[in-house]
């Protein structure tokens, strides 16, 4: 068994920071971490949970006693997990966050950890803030989220916030093996993102994406308009397709700036001829998929956003 704090792949500040609060006893009683989905949040605060509970150190984890252990395996007695495994997390799935709190303190502390805290509905937010306006001695909280300010102001105001960030190129390739480097350059820093693109199926759709961006900037609407009817059916296949294009987009604006730091580093030949596109035209673009993005989450008629969006090209 090992340190859960060493097998964190980059966040070397946060990291550092988090641990010597532990070891100068002036760790909050509780911690937002907030970034984007697939850095290392959650592993984060398991670790910070395990230098809390551990019996033998005061100023990290030991990664050898049982509690250690039991923390790594998530079977500690002293830590309450909610996973949310619906669209928000209810009334009825923190109420046993009070009980928990009750019960006898046995061993250094107890922890509840609650991922994806955003989808705390208004009642469920309301029951957790009792708690933590007073928390019992010794008794931390963890909350995991992409979405801070989907939190109500009440919730964020007793928390912490702890920002973490992307990683870097070099850190994914440490966690990722084997992923092609425009995967790496486009996943965002996000391991959860590496590896849905480091799937065959992925990397099909990738290319029958940039096909249909060529078709686009081509004008070929009969054959375009089938293709985007396939593409943008499902909800998450269409935000692929918008991230690929804004991608895309992005390069090209690097290239049209004599600038070559591309994500898509083996589709020079599109990313050329997208730049032919005025900067004008490329704002434009770039704007009009960010909208139809924001109309993914309101059941729009995506399919006729897209036939709107070529209409507007090729005006």
């Amino acid at each position: 068994m090992a340190e859960l704090i060493k097998s964190i792949v980059g966040h070397k500040n946060i990291k550092s920071r988090l641990m010597r609060s532990i070891s100068e006893e002036r760790f909050a009683s509780c911690l937002l971490f907030n970034g984007p989905s697939g850095v290392g949040k959650k592993k984060l605060a398991l670790a910070c949970i395990q230098a809390l509970f551990c019996e033998t150190s005061r100023t990290g984890a030991c990664g050898l006693c049982p509690s250690c252990i039991r923390v790594e395996k998530g079977q500690h007695e002293n830590l309450l997990m909610v996973e949310p495994d619906s669209s928000q997390i209810k009334v009825d799935e923190v109420a046993p966050i009070q009980d928990f709190v009750r019960l006898r303190l046995l061993g250094r502390a107890r922890a509840i950890l609650i991922n994806d805290a955003h989808l705390l509905n208004l009642q469920a937010a309301n029951s957790l803030l009792k708690t933590l306006e007073e928390p019992p001695p010794s008794t931390y909280f963890f909350l995991i989220t992409a979405q801070e300010n989907l939190l109500p102001t009440t919730i964020r105001s007793r928390a912490q916030t702890v920002r973490v960030g992307p990683l870097t190129p070099t850190e994914l390739s440490q966690i990722v093996v084997d992923a092609k480097p425009w995967m790496i350059a486009s996943s965002q820093g996000r391991v959860d993102f590496l590896e849905q693109l480091q799937s065959a199926d992925t990397e099909s759709l990738r290319q029958d994406i940039l096909n249909l961006l060529e078709a686009f900037l081509s004008g070929e609407r009969i054959d375009a308009f089938g293709k985007i009817a396939a593409l943008v059916k499902e909800k998450p296949t269409a935000s692929f397709l918008i991230s690929t294009w804004q991608q895309i987009l992005r390069d090209s604006w690097l290239m049209k700036n004599s600038l070559n730091q591309f994500l898509h580093l083996d589709q020079t030949r599109l990313i050329q001829k997208v730049s032919q596109l005025s900067l004008d035209q490329l704002e434009k673009f770039y704007l009009s998929l960010v909208e139809i993005e924001k109309g993914l989450n309101i059941n729009m008629d995506r399919v006729l956003s897209f036939e709107n969006l070529w209409f507007e090209l090729r005006a």
